[in-house]
């Protein structure tokens, strides 16, 4: 048995160590009174003895009669004690019940129907959170995560020249009063060449699509057609919508008909929850145009995502993915990970969620859950790939998983010991001090002592060998950090290597590679901003697309629009908000071909055009009239005006040139296109 440790040597533990006396004494004696080992072992472990301590006492424990004394059914025994166990017996013995909605999202409303009436595909948003959204029964809520909105807000308008679309600029829908996603949406779908020619040539063509002056600002087309089913409205106002946004010669419109219509309200076509207009829309019209689509397959795979599960035959329905961004997402990967791998994202069993079916057009809700962020604080790829997702991956991603867990633990483990190196606990106060600091404060405390016990050769030898001690402690401790630091950075690098499967294509070739590619065409952020690919030349079937930055100020009445580069778009889908939408789409949604307007969407637009040009005259003229009253003095022209201004002409001479130049054009197409369909006609 070691002999006691020197007081200056149990001073000089605690000096370093901030430990009780009774600490110093069992590492010390435990290395044999050697301070040096001793003050390396507190740093491997300074919980070493405690834990030997626990173990003893474990093992030493009486036999304990209470948990067995309890009531049955976690009902509370009549005595003091608590129960040790909480079991919970169903309310009908015997009968038992599967839930309707997969496990990588919590139960929905849908799940608590009857058993009888559960369908076997369920139709929904996949959710990466623990969220639900229902009724509010609760008795209290938190007033920070409320807001508060006006009943009717109203979103203003520029005076009708400011309303005018440059002939190269895309037309867009401007914002609705309750923020919901729609509009940005719609505008980058029309950009989509698949996605713009089934939500136009859904099947279904109508004799006369009505009319109404205020269409294009919100209010419903003036519909000669009474008698119109819920599902044929959505088609008709959806064509609606993007014969405006291909041909209009507004700036903008609204989707606020669209957003009313009873076909997209109380998740008429879906079993599962919906978050937004935006998710219903696609829902809703997926279901409508599948009957009447002339490709009913593509138009059902358009926007429709199937998840199934490993060794069942049940299958989950989704039209969007709604992704949060917590503490452990560092990428979107990260974010679709926990979406359908939640269950099992560490690979240890052999029961997986994956993709059975991709959509031709991948749409992506995305929100930053941690307050203080000003954005999602992401990188955005502009390129994804849904391979790693797949029912043909599941053993290598099953395996990368695996690994992967394996890499991060390892990493946890040694970022772990570092921070017991690097900073020391005062266990009496709780106080948290840097190693250094510690150790260099011991050091000139020992260094004050030697000086004033210099009479004493003695005290001031023990002094001068304590502090060299202490020295080598100091640098053993630093060499320890430094390899510390270079086993997690390389552990990091492995740990990313394996993650990384599917993300990219493979740089050797007998490496995997992803091959069902989307990309980025579109982002929403927040709800007057929008980015979207769209071509610049008037021939669209021979432009190359270019990115465009649309926004709609409702607080200043003027729109913004302006060419941007892509790296542009993936900073700001990144920084400026919480909350982003993303739409990507497969290589053959944007490679498909143009399709001609239907003559009577064709003509519906023409209406609208004449409408707007006797918008823009009445109000010309009322403004002239004005001014030669005395009664309005025009405002002072600025430069600004015309950055404000966007895509509006700064003056009514380029507006009146720039109109005739194209309804002339127009005018042209027009004739073409029926002499085409003549020409159809008679073949036939």
């Amino acid at each position: 048995m070691a002999s006691s440790p020197s007081q200056e040597a149990i001073q000089g533990f605690q000096a370093i160590a901030q430990c009780d006396e009774i600490t110093a004494q069992r590492f010390l004696q435990g290395t044999n009174n050697d301070l040096e080992t001793a003050i390396g072992q507190y740093f491997d472990n300074p919980e070493r003895y405690s834990q030997q301590d626990r173990y003893n006492q474990q093992s030493y424990a009486g036999y304990d009669e209470t948990a067995f004394s309890q009531g049955r059914y976690g009902d509370d025994f009549q005595g003091d004690s608590l129960p040790a166990f909480q079991i919970h017996s169903s309310d009908e013995n015997g009968q038992h019940y599967v839930n309707s909605t997969a496990p990588t999202r919590p139960p929905s409303r849908a799940s608590q129907k009857d058993n009888a009436i559960t369908s076997q595909q369920e139709i929904g948003v996949i959710e990466g959170s623990e969220g639900y959204f229902g009724p509010a029964k609760q008795a209290y809520y938190d007033p920070s995560q409320w807001t508060l909105t006006v009943a009717n807000p109203k979103v203003p308008d520029p005076d009708p020249p400011g309303r005018l679309r440059a002939e190269t600029q895309p037309a867009f829908l401007k914002p609705l009063a309750n923020k919901d996603a729609l509009p940005s949406l719609l505008t980058i779908l029309h950009s989509i060449p698949l996605a713009r020619k089934h939500l136009l040539a859904c099947g279904v063509v109508r004799p006369d699509y009505g009319f109404n002056g205020q269409w294009w600002n919100g209010e419903g087309a003036i519909d000669p057609l009474e008698e119109e089913t819920e599902t044929e409205e959505v088609l008709a106002e959806t064509q609606r919508l993007m014969a405006f946004l291909t041909n209009t010669t507004r700036s903008y419109g609204s989707a606020q008909a669209l957003s009313k219509l009873s076909g997209l309200k109380g998740n008429a076509f879906t079993v599962g929850e919906v978050e937004s207009l935006a998710d219903d829309f696609l829902a809703s019209w997926s279901y409508a145009a599948k009957p009447h689509s002339p490709e009913p397959e593509v138009t059902e795979r358009l926007f429709r995502t199937d998840i199934a599960m490993e060794g069942t035959s049940r299958k989950e329905v989704y039209y969007a993915f709604n992704l949060k961004i917590g503490m452990t997402e560092q990428s979107l990967y990260d974010a679709v990970d926990q979406a359908i791998w939640r269950g099992n994202l560490a690979g240890d069993t052999e029961t997986d969620h994956y993709l059975s079916e991709v959509p031709h057009i991948l749409v992506m809700h995305i929100a930053q859950l941690d307050a203080s962020r000003t954005g999602l604080e992401i990188p955005i790829p502009p390129v994804w790939y849904a391979d790693r997702y797949l029912k043909e991956n599941l053993t290598l991603t099953r395996s990368m998983r695996k690994d992967g867990d394996a890499y991060r633990n390892q990493v946890i483990a040694i970022e772990s010991r570092m921070g017991s190196l690097e900073m020391f606990k005062y266990k009496k106060n709780r106080i948290t001090l840097p190693s250094s600091i510690l150790l260099e404060g011991a050091i000139e405390a020992l260094e004050m002592g030697a000086k004033t016990e210099a009479t004493d050769g003695d005290q001031s030898l023990q002094c001068t060998e304590l502090i060299e001690k202490l020295r080598r402690v100091s640098a053993q401790i630093e060499q320890k950090l430094q390899a510390l630091n270079e086993e997690r950075k390389k552990t990091v690098k492995r740990l990313e290597e394996v993650w990384s499967l599917f993300m990219q294509p493979a740089k050797m070739p007998d490496e995997p590679s992803p091959t069902h590619r989307y990309n980025l065409c579109g982002v929403s952020i927040g709800h007057n901003l929008t980015h979207t690919l769209y071509p610049t030349q008037a021939d669209r079937a021979e432009a190359s697309p270019e990115w465009w930055y649309i926004e709609y100020q409702d607080t200043r009445e003027c729109v913004i629009k302006k060419q941007v580069t892509e790296a542009d778009v993936l900073d700001a889908a990144r920084n400026k908000s919480r909350e982003v939408t993303l739409v990507y789409a497969t290589d053959e949604a944007v490679r498909e071909q143009e399709v001609q307007l239907p003559r009577p969407l064709a003509m519906f637009v023409e209406r609208d055009n004449e409408h707007f040009v006797q918008e823009c005259e009445d109000f010309i003229a009322q403004t002239q009239r004005r001014g030669a009253d005395g009664t309005h003095e025009p405002p002072p022209y600025t430069a600004e005006d015309d950055a404000w201004a966007g895509d509006s002409t700064s003056t009514n001479a380029g507006w009146e040139q720039y109109w005739e130049t194209g309804r002339k054009q127009r005018t042209m197409q027009t004739d073409q296109q029926l002499d085409t369909e003549m020409e159809e006609i008679e073949r036939s």
